[in-house]
C-alpha cells in the first residue's frame, strides 16, 4: 500500500478519497496562518487577492471594495460566495499582472497578501509603471516537524510548506504532488520527481496522487 503525506490538514472529503483508492495518508500543518492587524482606506477601487487568507483577513474589515482580481478558483469562490465583484481570475500570479498590464496600466490598485509572498507579481506591475500598493494583512509561520516515518510520496501547497518540510526532512525518491508552478519552483532545488497540478486546487493535488499511485503505477 502507498503511504502519503501532506503538510497540510485534509478535509475529510479527501481523507476519504485517499483511503477509499487503498493508500494509507498521514497530514500535519507546515504552516500557520495568522491574521494581522491593518489600516487601509474603507473604499477600495482595484484590490488584488493572491490567496484565500488574505480574503478572509479582508473579509473581517468589512471595506468596501469595487472591483477585485484574484488567483486561483478558490479564491474566486470564497469572494463571490461574500458578495464580492471578481473582475478576473486567473490560475497564476504571473497571467494576473500580464492581464492588468495588458488591459488596466492606468488603474490604481491595493495588493493584499501575507508577510512571506512571491515577488512575480509585484516584480512585473512595478517593470510596467502600475501603480499599486502592497497590504499585510496575515502572517505565515513555518511549523519545523521531524518525520521519521517513510512515505512513497508527499503533497505541498505552498512554497512556505516546502522550506518548513526541507528544515529537519531530506527529500529522497518520494514522488512529489505539488499546487502550483510557484511551489514546484521551490521544491525543483530538492528533486524533479515532480507532478504540478494545472489549477490552484487542494483537490487537483489529491487527485493527482491518487490517479499515480492507482494507475500510472500499474
Amino acid at each position: 500500500m502507498a503511504k502519503l503525506l501532506s503538510t497540510k490538514v485534509l478535509s475529510p472529503k479527501n481523507h476519504k478519497k485517499i483511503s477509499d483508492a487503498r493508500i494509507k495518508i498521514s497530514d500535519y500543518n507546515a504552516i500557520k496562518i495568522e491574521k494581522i492587524d491593518f489600516n487601509v482606506n474603507k473604499r477600495i477601487e482595484n484590490a488584488i487577492f493572491t490567496s484565500k487568507n488574505s480574503v478572509k483577513a479582508v473579509l473581517n474589515k468589512k471595506l468596501k471594495i469595487k472591483n477585485c482580481y484574484c488567483v486561483g478558483e478558490k479564491t474566486k469562490s470564497l469572494l463571490l460566495k461574500n458578495g464580492q465583484k471578481v473582475v478576473k481570475s486567473e490560475e497564476n500570479a504571473q497571467k494576473l499582472a500580464d492581464f492588468i498590464v495588458k488591459s488596466l496600466k492606468n488603474d490604481v490598485f491595493v495588493f493584499f497578501c501575507g508577510n512571506i509572498k512571491r515577488d512575480e507579481l509585484p516584480k512585473i506591475l512595478t517593470k510596467n509603471h502600475i501603480k499599486f500598493s502592497i497590504v499585510e494583512v496575515y502572517k505565515t509561520s513555518l511549523i519545523y516537524k521531524k518525520i521519521d516515518e517513510a512515505f512513497n510520496g508527499i503533497l505541498f501547497f505552498s512554497p512556505s510548506a516546502v522550506r518548513s518540510y526541507c528544515y529537519y526532512n531530506k527529500i529522497d525518491s518520494e514522488m512529489l504532488f505539488t499546487i502550483g508552478q510557484t511551489t514546484t519552483n521551490e521544491v525543483k532545488t530538492f528533486s524533479n520527481k515532480i507532478i504540478t497540478s494545472d489549477i490552484n486546487s487542494i483537490d487537483q493535488v489529491v487527485d493527482n496522487a491518487i490517479k499515480y499511485f492507482t494507475y500510472d503505477k500499474k
